[in-house]
């Protein structure tokens, strides 16, 4: 059971090829084009990776707004998806991702807007796996929708050209691939007079191939050692937001200012990390999520709550701290946070920021008095 949960690693980049409902069988099964490359001879790399969901006890499609700044209400879900029907998920190519057991992904099942059901086995047995599979959204509009499946299920059994394939021998497939990548950009980091020597063609199909994952720059300079203004990261202008809905973003906000990971981590838990992680690991884990800059909450400009969704909408200022080429800056930034209710408490479940001064998010009427103190 336990080496099923690195299936999902192995569809890193993946995407959907289209999925079979064998209903005399009770077996789903779902295709993936996946990055492999062969290690032998025997080798079918090129063909999609076949996942075969076996015994299946439920099987549904399960439908939310793409952007979490989108009300349930807002979108009719009845008419858009009157009946359950396989054909648009057969033969599509969208990125996907995959889930075993995986709290998220039953948060997103039991929160879902809308959901429509397949098959649910009359017995009903007590199915090993429960398995997710999102797709990645085409936009984040206010009437794209975020389309996943849910199933329970026995076993999930690899296969590759209508062979069983070892989790062995992909993850040897995939670590294949990604040494090529790593061959790839060494080769590109040379000098045009070596880049010369290499076929045209196959230097065209190696570039096709591996700057789907072109590798981020990286800054010498540790936010750790960096003293940021110390300010209240957290301090509104009065309104009409619940409180038990501001709760996680007044946490997260005073936590990564003071480097308090776990009221960081409560505000706003990574579900599926293991829950023994060291204070040093959980740094790790959030100090990624301001890149060097950190928010400062001043007013809630909207927000809204649905069954167990709701959203808050809050702006303040960011700070960044400096780099190699540009010094310390503050600007105004709006934060839209999708929450979830969670064990009887509400959680940020996404994010996504703009900034008036680049067009990414609206800007005020009137000059906000709190704006005053970053003169």
């Amino acid at each position: 059971m336990d080496e099923l949960q690195g299936i999902p690693d192995l569809l890193h980049d993946a995407s959907l090829q289209g999925l079979q409902w064998q209903s005399h069988d009770r077996t789903l099964r779902v295709f993936f084009d996946c990055l492999r490359r062969a290690v032998d001879d025997s080798d079918s790399a090129d063909t999609p990776v076949e996942l075969r969901l076996t015994n299946v006890s439920q099987f549904a499609f399960f439908y939310s707004p793409a952007s979490d700044a989108v009300r349930p209400s807002e979108i009719d879900f009845q008419a858009r998806f009157a009946s359950p029907d396989l054909a648009p998920w057969d033969g599509r190519s969208s990125e996907a991702f995959l889930y075993v057991n995986s709290q998220l992904a039953e948060i997103e099942w039991e929160t879902a807007a809308h959901r429509l059901w397949i098959f649910q086995a009359d017995d009903n047995p007590a199915s090993k796996l429960r398995v997710a599979i999102s797709l990645s959204p085409v936009s984040y509009g206010e009437d794209s929708i975020k389309e996943s499946l849910f199933v329970l299920c026995d076993a999930i059994e690899p296969m590759s050209g209508g062979h069983p394939l070892s989790l062995e021998k992909w993850n040897e497939q995939y670590r294949a691939w990604w040494e090529g990548w790593s061959e790839h950009w060494e080769e590109r980091s040379d000098d045009e007079e070596d880049d010369d020597d290499l076929d045209e063609d196959d230097d065209e199909q190696r570039s096709y191939e591996y700057e789907i994952a072109i590798p981020a720059e990286t800054s010498d300079l540790d936010p750790l050692d960096y003293s940021p203004p110390q300010k209240p990261a957290f301090q509104i202008t009065a309104t009409d937001a619940p409180v038990e809905l501001l709760k996680p973003i007044e946490d997260y906000h005073t936590g990564m200012l003071e480097r308090d990971w776990r009221k960081v981590r409560s505000a706003s838990p990574r579900l599926d990390d293991s829950e023994e992680l060291t204070e040093e690991e959980l740094e790790e884990s959030y100090l990624d999520d301001g890149r060097g800059s950190w928010s400062y909450i001043r007013q809630v400009d909207s927000w809204w709550r649905e069954g167990r969704r709701a959203c808050v909408v809050v702006r303040g200022m960011e700070h960044t701290m400096p780099d190699e080429e540009d010094p310390a800056e503050n600007r105004e930034t709006v934060i839209t946070y999708g929450l979830r209710e969670f064990e009887g408490r509400w959680i940020i479940w996404s994010s996504t920021q703009g900034w008036p001064d680049f067009g990414s998010a609206p800007e005020l009427y009137e000059e906000p008095g709190w704006k005053k103190e970053w003169d």
